[in-house]
């Protein structure tokens, strides 16, 4: 269930949905519409960020453990931030760029 565009419903980039900041807008490949992201998606941010720390009580001491175990926990983490909706919104932009003056 990645994101999908909220005009067209063909899919948007997962690393720009995952990694991009919250002010960098996305065009859609297939029918130009610009995306922004909400402030859902900065809270979801906040979130990973504060319970990172947190989750390494759970790693062993062991630095391939941890390796691995942190690679898990992202793993975990990106997915059900890609599956969680309204974390992105259509931009006040999409609608005068197929217009011209």
């Amino acid at each position: 269930m990645l994101p999908r565009c909220l005009n067209c419903s063909h899919h948007i980039s997962l690393s720009w949905h995952l990694f991009a900041f919250k002010w960098t807008k996305y065009r859609c490949v297939k029918c130009g519409a610009i995306h922004e992201s909400t402030n859902l998606k900065g809270a979801y941010a906040v979130i990973l960020v504060l319970l990172t720390p947190l989750s390494f009580k759970f790693f062993n001491n062991d630095a391939i453990m941890d390796f691995f175990g942190f690679f898990l926990y992202f793993s975990a983490i990106s997915l059900i931030l890609s599956i969680l909706p309204g974390q992105h919104k259509l931009s006040k932009e999409s609608e005068y760029s197929g217009k011209q003056t």
